[in-house]
């Protein structure tokens, strides 16, 4: 099932989450095809493979030197910089830990010496970043656009060793591998180049399994994937597993790809929010698969009169679209199918799975609401409904849909739905829970009003304008925002719908991120000092880093006890908790 086409769309989709936080500009139409993988290099998997883990000794305490200003000539051409055989001994040779001097009690260390620095990173745990070292440009010849060549690698924060990825197994194609689990094991998913088998490894580099078969996927938490290999069977297929790595429970999916050479072109799989049932929407069918009670099937694209799921006024089931994205609603319920529209056209409905009903149900026709029979109609503006656009939280009860007589808020319990006047490019940014949600018009991103779900309610938002950098509480419904130039920080209810809270800082801040729990704020200075701050007191303000030039993309560790962020071309993390 899984072919090269697969294993592309796939990859595309985590290189553009890396370009959003790194330096790329990535076009989400293009599929990355540059590796610095050698062709020649198709080395089995085997439990005996070498891994390459240099150490990196902490160097004594120092203090952060100057760094040239460098501006990148970007060609249009491919090419790389460092041969694939050289990397990892340029990495291991380049690389250092250094422990820099405190400020204040909070400890700060730099990930230096790789002057072409680094592409994007993520926390693996709280003591492993998993890091993309650029290792040359690349360009798209078709539209001159230009490209980065990274090599993947995880870094422990304590001892300084660096894990790069085994002889044999894939890189920069393949950035999507490199997944955390929960602090009870978490690993790197790292498929072989020959795509017939798949390792499971820990953060420090040791073979901890070996899978037959092609990565397809991993779930959103990391403790699931989805491999694709040979059936059992004598049909020569293939049969796709669903495999819990904390338990190793195992669950095949009946998603078989026969012999005769018909391929699926999997999109990006949908994970329900338990992780136990997946879909996954291709460019031919719809697939479905349930780990928790072991059913599995392809979503008919077709529904003929004689059949048992033949379109009727009571649950309006229809045959499957070909959609190429989605989103689950109300908890795990439905799949709310959205589209890619300059790829796949206009739908001409709104229209949702049914796991129960093991079928799509058109939406628009159980709601009476305007919609064309035919799907990819590309029609000229106005479209009756933005069908290909519905929005709704993840889990959320409550869709919203743009039509050109009025929105329409859908309540995906009751299916009732009430009218709105006409927005023109109306978005909504809905709340962690999906109750309430900012409106925002084309004009302006801030938002001037909130829209209540469950009584149906848009209150104007007082003081708007004079507000930025709104952003909602990650469980609650609260959002913070900042006035005054960016120098007093506030704490909005939106149930009181007036400010709760608010702390004069000292000085003006970028826009301030939540941390996951949501019990701190962290703020970076227009200096480039980071700053962090409790909620819901808005109490314990305080400075974490001297200012530093050139500071973005700061990022707190799982457990919050530390923020790493990029200045310039290196990598610094800073503990959020002073140190004696």
């Amino acid at each position: 099932m899984k072919k090269r086409s697969v294993k592309i769309f796939i990859s595309l989709l985590a290189i553009i989450s890396l370009a959003a936080c790194g330096k790329a500009s990535i076009d989400p139409t293009l599929a990355p095809i540059y590796t610095q993988v050698s062709l020649t290099v198709r080395a089995q998997l085997t439990e005996t493979m070498p891994t390459v883990v240099p150490s990196i000794a902490a160097t004594a305490t120092s203090t952060p030197k100057p760094k040239p200003t460098r501006t990148p000539i970007i060609p249009t051409i491919a090419f790389a910089t460092f041969a694939p055989t050289k990397l990892p001994s340029e990495i291991q040779a380049s690389l250092a830990l250094e422990t820099l001097d405190a400020f204040d009690g909070h400890n700060l260390r730099h990930i230096a010496g790789w002057s072409d620095g680094f592409i994007g990173f993520r926390w693996m745990d709280s003591e492993h970043l998993s890091l993309h070292a650029i290792t040359g440009w690349g360009g798209y010849v078709n539209k001159g656009e230009s490209r980065w060549f990274v090599y993947p690698m995880v870094i422990n924060l304590n001892s300084g060793k660096v894990w790069l990825r085994p002889t044999g197994m894939h890189t920069a194609l393949h950035i999507s591998s490199l997944q955390s689990l929960p602090p009870e094991l978490a690993v790197v998913v790292l498929e072989s180049d020959t795509g017939t088998s798949t390792a499971i490894y820990s953060l420090d580099g040791d073979l901890l399994k070996t899978y037959n078969g092609a990565l397809m996927d991993v779930s959103p938490s990391g403790s699931k994937i989805l491999l694709v290999s040979k059936a059992s069977d004598a049909n020569n297929g293939t049969e796709t597993k669903w495999i819990d790595l904390l338990n190793n429970k195992e669950v095949v999916f009946d998603w078989q790809e026969s012999s005769s050479g018909y391929s699926y072109s999997a999109y990006q799989p949908v994970w329900a929010s338990d992780e136990m049932s997946v879909f996954a929407p291709t460019a031919f069918v719809s697939l479905y698969g349930n780990a928790k009670t072991g059913e599995s099937y392809i979503v008919p694209d077709y529904l003929p009169p004689t059949d048992q799921l033949y379109v009727d006024e009571a649950d309006y089931l229809i045959g499957a679209p070909h959609h190429s994205y989605g989103v689950w609603v109300l908890g795990d319920t439905y799949l709310l199918a959205r589209w890619n529209e300059h790829d796949e056209g206009t739908p001409g409905y709104v229209s949702f799975f049914d796991p129960a009903k093991k079928a799509y149900r058109n939406l628009s026709a159980m709601l009476g609401l305007p919609y064309l029979l035919e799907l990819g109609v590309n029609l000229d503006p106005p479209y009756p409904c933005q069908n290909g656009h519905p929005t709704a939280a993840s889990g959320g009860r409550y869709i919203w849909l743009n039509c050109q007589d009025g929105g329409r808020l859908i309540d995906m319990q009751t299916f009732k739905v009430k009218k709105y006047p006409y927005y023109q490019d109306l978005t909504l940014d809905w709340s962690g829970n999906g109750n309430v949600a900012f409106l925002h018009d084309s004009y302006s991103d801030i938002p001037q009003e909130i829209l209540f779900a469950a009584s149906g309610e848009i209150k104007e938002i007082p003081g708007f304008k004079h507000m930025s950098c709104s952003t909602w509480h990650p469980k609650q419904n609260v959002f913070l925002y900042m006035s005054d130039n960016r120098q007093r920080l506030l704490i909005f209810d939106a149930q009181t719908m007036s400010a709760k809270q608010q702390v004069d800082l000292p000085t003006a801040m970028n826009c301030p991120i939540w941390n996951g729990r949501g019990d701190k704020v962290i703020m970076a200075a227009k200096d480039g000092s980071l700053w962090q701050i409790d909620y819901p007191a808005l109490s314990h303000l305080e400075q974490l880093t001297e200012p530093m030039e050139g500071l973005t993309n700061w990022v707190l560790s799982s457990d919050g006890t530390s923020i790493a962020f990029v200045v310039d071309h290196d990598i610094y993390i800073v503990d959020t908790k002073r140190k004696p």
